[in-house]
This record gives C-alpha cells, sequence and structure tokens, in this order.
C-alpha cells in the first residue's frame, strides 16, 4: 500500500490508483455504475461516480463514490447517493453498507446526516487503518 502513497500517517488524502483487475471489477454483473455530469449533451467530462453492488438479494453496498475536487461541497455527492439507494429501492433491497476509513470524522458526520448508522469497526491486516461499516436501512 505504501508504493500508492497509503500510509498510517497518511490514510485519509489518498488517490486512488487503479489496477487492470480493479477495473475489471467495474464491470462486474452485480456491479451498476453511475457516473455524474454536468451537461450531457455536451458530453461534459464526469464530476462524480458513485456504484451500487449487490451482495446479496436484500443487501447491496455503496461503493466508489467520489466527487471532483472542483465540485465538492455542492451536493453532487449527495445527489448521487440519493440516486443510489433510489436504485436499492427499486432493486427491493433492504440494506445499502458502505466502507469508510474510521478516522475520517467529517466523511462518517456526512453519512449519517443521510441516515447510514456506524454497525462495527474492522482492522484488515492489509490496510494501516481501521474501516468503519456504515449502514442504511431501506
Amino acid at each position: 500500500m505504501e508504493e500508492r502513497g497509503l500510509t498510517k500517517g497518511n490514510p485519509v488524502r489518498q488517490t486512488k490508483v487503479w489496477t487492470q483487475r480493479q477495473a475489471a471489477l467495474q464491470n462486474a454483473p452485480n456491479r451498476i455504475r453511475q457516473v455524474a455530469r454536468l451537461d450531457r449533451e455536451h458530453d461534459d467530462p464526469p464530476i462524480g461516480c458513485a456504484a451500487l453492488e449487490k451482495a446479496d438479494p436484500d443487501h447491496c453496498y455503496l461503493e466508489r463514490l467520489a466527487v471532483t475536487p472542483l465540485y465538492r461541497n455542492n451536493g453532487f455527492g449527495k445527489a448521487l447517493v440519493d440516486h443510489v439507494l433510489a436504485q436499492a429501492r427499486a432493486f427491493e433491497m433492504k440494506s445499502i453498507g458502505i466502507g469508510i476509513i474510521s478516522e475520517q470524522a467529517d466523511l462518517k458526520s456526512w453519512y449519517r446526516k443521510i441516515g447510514f448508522v456506524e454497525k462495527e469497526t474492522k482492522q484488515f491486516p492489509h490496510l494501516p487503518f481501521l474501516v468503519a461499516f456504515m449502514t442504511y436501512t431501506l
């Protein structure tokens, strides 16, 4: 993980580096990816993205939520989450989960305001930080 700039001293500001395997997973049959653009008619570059992954018949995961720095704090992230929640409801899911870096207090608070509840934290041997798992009940 250190070769990607992700260390115990710098876990929060990590810029995700995609491997070929991660890119292939983006097209998994149980994942629906959403891309936000300012103007679809003029094919503006994406300003954000999110994915919904079905884990089982009743539960799914919100993944890959990101908004480019220029457009953060303008409601685009919330709009993407709302869209993913609507899709989960359409699939008749009962809950949607997310895993985040536990130390990211601002992000955790943001998800709480939306309605996510922290369920547990877990330390993974390959990660230099705790992962907080949050759930939204649909």
